[in-house]
């Protein structure tokens, strides 16, 4: 019997029952995303989604002169009026995800537009700046994130192999309207006036309605690509369960209780039809020809019992269905145990999402102010309004370029593997062109370094959702996007306000575009440290070494610890021998007096590294010689304070001989306490992580110095804050000795193994890494700001260069010393 019951799948017959009809199985399928058809109308809607918010937030430095000119409020003030648009747009991302979750990508797009609209005419009525940041900031802000976050998850949910070209296709539409928007801006406060730009903005913004309507939800397009695959094939039979009279629908609770194992469709015969594209069954009755409708739940009350691989309706394991906006994602979860919709913090336990969110807060702090001060810093500059404008425009245009182009360069096979840690790279490339921007001469320069960071910033924007699938994986998308542009709105809340406060006390916008390269840099920099981690750990037992990088040295902590404290030294140290000439030359002294500076120090520096190289290998001195190397991290940092202390240009040179003298010692013998520490086997790859880590401190260092010369026109700020990053990594890595000591003078204890498996987990050579790394930060300044320094005091050129003679030549005999003891 159970033969003759089964069911042959090629044509849907029943074998055993009477009825000629045949049957139509629904069948769980495995879950895909349509990688194209509809997908491409939903980068469509993306894309005019940002083509219209991405244009107004671009515009947000043409308003924030109207602003200003109309309400003649300060900078600081005014720039909240944009500021609160933009950032509550992806504060409010939790919000939205929920929503979204709730009701529908769809509604809650369709929603967001008409609030936009409502509060741009608002916004031209508005009699005060206080009502502007009601109407044009919060409820703007609302809708604005209500329209934009379901155009970035829905790309991601409708595409996998293909998400990365659709991602870029979709948001390159921020590009354009970067492009168009301004102009159009411009131009319609220009003919019809504050009032009259304003509805235009709002005919603008109700456009959203139709990328709304094209969001269709997922679940609706599996049923249309399901009914569409089945449809040729597919033939149907009675309902085997009889109808009323009166009946002119069929329930979902008659369906329920249908005896038989396979879900039968409406006979057209009988004048019923499967409405597929409205999820509805009708059934005319035959008697009256009337015609209704009801809902038939085809997912939903069908495929938690469903068997997969025959379509028989049997108890299956039990679940909860987690319904996204578009019904896809599914996950189980523990009876009782409710999913949080609207606030998925759980996710922040995993380290690479948090530091990418916290990356992602720094990076935001800085890139929207450029977007809101770059018209007025054009003006500044002596240009014109239109011209002014233009800069956002050609930003914009390849920022559409940088999008599209992204998208089908990281989607390839041979990138893909490698796609988070090219966008980090990016991160740090556009924190390197902020700082450039104040420094272009003419406007064709700006106009080429404005192009160069829209091309990089619409890859960093563009691919942000494609890197948190990557991360995390497209399940977990719609959560984690609502987490992480609620960490963006706050970086965009609080970065052109402050921006504007820096512009508010000396009148220049300059200043803002510095500290903004040093966030993005540290935002880099945070997310560079998790992908460190991440790769560490993906690290197996007896893998093969990797000769070019050995990454898995840093899973001992100390040598971790020395790594970091070589960066924040080497921040320090190479910036004195940067701006240790234009120091002098600051002080007074002529040219080669201040070029003396330098050649006094490396001439004591070449000492410095002879002399204790010959003192630290005595045979009674080596046991201390980390100890001893700490103490001349501490002097090398006290000299750094000494520098800009000085008042004649002979002081300046001994000063400059002394720290070259010390100088030469701490470099030379960087090597030696490294084998001290970690022993000669591990010298060859652990050295070149090390000397990695001090060419990071040798980047930033000088540039920072340089901008805290800018702040106040005197180089002394750098030599003390060198000094003070000395200090602290000589003192990080006394904390490491110390440690090591007391561990050493217990008898009996037993070593730590976990320590010792791993470099970098040896809180001794931690403890010296980071020292090493803060003491840099200081003693190359001496270097670069001595000469300077020695002009400052009043001494030619040749006396300054001689401090650096001085300094040198201590070096040399401290360096001879040190090798001889070796």
């Amino acid at each position: 019997m159970e033969d003759e019951e089964q069911t042959d799948r090629g044509t849907g017959r029943q074998e055993g029952s009477n009825d000629t009809s045949p049957t139509i199985f629904i069948e769980r399928e495995e879950v895909v995303v349509p990688d194209g058809g509809w997908g491409w109308f939903i980068v469509f809607g993306s894309f005019l989604c940002h083509f219209i918010i991405g244009g107004m937030e671009r515009s947000a430095g043409l308003l924030y002169l109207y602003f200003i000119e109309r309400f003649r409020q300060s900078a600081a003030t005014t720039a909240w009026t944009t500021t609160l648009a933009s950032a509550l747009r992806l504060m409010l991302g939790p919000l939205c995800s929920f929503l979204c979750n709730k009701f529908s990508c769809r509604h809650v797009v369709i929603v967001g537009s008409l609030i936009i609209t409502v509060t741009h005419i608002m916004t031209a009525y508005a009699p005060n700046l206080e009502t502007v940041f009601v109407t044009f900031g919060v409820l703007g802000g609302f809708g604005r994130s209500l329209a934009y976050a379901p155009a970035v998850m829905m790309v991601g949910i409708y595409f996998n192999k293909k998400r990365g070209i659709a991602v870029g296709l979709g948001t390159s539409g921020v590009g354009f309207g970067s492009f168009a928007a301004p102009a159009i801006v411009e131009m319609a406060f220009h003919f019809y006036g504050y009032s009259g730009g304003f509805y235009i903005l709002a005919c603008f913004a109700i456009n959203l309605c139709i990328a709304g309507m094209l969001f269709r939800p997922l679940e609706k397009q599996r049923l249309l690509m399901a009914y569409d695959k089945r449809r040729k094939s597919m033939k149907t039979f009675d309902v085997e369960f009889p109808l009323k009279e009166s009946d002119s629908f069929i329930s979902r609770d008659s369906l329920n209780q249908l005896p038989t194992e396979s879900v039968p469709a409406v006979n057209p015969m009988d004048g019923g039809y499967l409405d597929v594209d409205s999820m509805t069954l009708v059934v005319q009755d035959t008697k009256s020809a009337e015609v209704a409708e009801k809902e038939l739940p085809l997912l939903k009350t069908q495929e938690d019992s469903v068997s997969g691989q025959n379509g028989s309706m049997k108890n299956a394991e039990s679940y909860k269905e987690h319904k996204s906006c578009c019904g896809f994602f599914r996950s189980k979860s523990k009876p009782g145990q409710p999913r949080n919709n609207f606030l998925e913090l759980s996710l922040l336990k995993d380290f690479r999402f948090l530091s990418f969110c916290v990356a992602i807060l720094l990076f935001t702090l800085a890139f929207q102010s450029a977007f809101v001060f770059l018209p007025a810093y054009g003006k500044q500059l002596g240009n014109t309004d239109m011209e002014s404008a233009y800069l956002i425009i050609i930003t914009g245009a390849f920022d559409g370029m940088g999008r599209v182009f992204s998208g089908i360069v990281l989607d390839l096979k041979k990138v893909k593997r490698f796609r988070v840690y090219i966008y980090n790279i990016i991160m740090f490339l556009v924190g390197g062109v902020s700082f450039v921007i104040p420094m272009t001469g003419t406007y064709t320069q700006l106009c080429v370094v404005c192009g160069l960071y829209g091309l990089l910033i619409g890859i960093y924007i563009s691919q942000k959702s494609v890197i948190l699938v990557d991360l995390l994986g497209a399940e977990k998308l719609i959560n984690s996007f609502g987490l992480l542009i609620c960490f963006q709105g706050v970086g965009m809340l609080i970065g052109p306000p402050f921006s504007g406060f820096l512009k508010d006390i000396n009148g220049q916008y300059e200043n803002a575009f510095y500290v903004g390269g040093s966030s993005m840099f540290l935002g880099a920099l945070i997310l560079l440290t998790s992908n460190i981690r991440h790769l560490i750990s993906k690290s197996k037992p007896g893998q093969p070494r990797n000769n070019f990088l050995e990454l898995s040295l840093l899973k001992d902590f100390r040598f971790l610890s020395f790594c970091v404290a070589i960066l924040l030294f080497t921040l320090a140290f190479q910036s004195a021998f940067v701006f240790l000439p234009a120091y002098g030359k600051q002080l007074g002294n002529t040219d080669m007096e201040s070029a003396y500076l330098i050649i006094i120090t490396g001439a004591f520096d070449g000492m410095g590294r002879v002399f204790s190289g010959i003192v630290l290998d005595l045979k009674k001195v080596k046991m201390f010689r980390v100890y001893i190397y700490n103490i001349i991290m501490f002097l090398v940092g006290g000299v750094s304070f000494v520098i800009p202390m000085t008042g004649t240009y002979t002081q300046l040179c001994v000063v400059c001989g002394l720290y070259g003298l010390l100088i030469g010692i701490y470099i030379s013998q960087k090597s030696v306490i490294l084998v001290d520490l970690l022993g000669a086997e591990k010298l060859i790859n652990s050295f070149g992580l090390l000397i990695c880590f001090q060419g990071v401190g040798m980047l930033i260092g000088p540039p920072f110095s340089g901008f805290l010369k800018d702040i106040n026109g005197q180089y002394e700020n750098a030599f003390y804050v060198g000094g003070s990053s000395m200090f602290l990594g000589a003192l990080i890595l006394l904390t490491s000795s110390i440690r090591h000591l007391i561990s050493k003078s217990k008898p009996g204890q037993p070593r730590n193994n976990f320590l010792e498996l791993f470099l970098l987990k040896d809180f001794r050579f931690l403890s010296f890494c980071v020292a090493i790394l803060l003491f840099t930060l200081a003693f190359k300044s001496a270097f670069v700001f001595l000469p300077a320094y020695g002009k400052q005091l009043g001494n030619t050129d040749m006396e300054s260069a001689y401090l650096i003679i001085i300094t040198g030549a201590f070096d040399g005999m401290g360096r001879v010393f040190s090798w001889g003891s070796s």
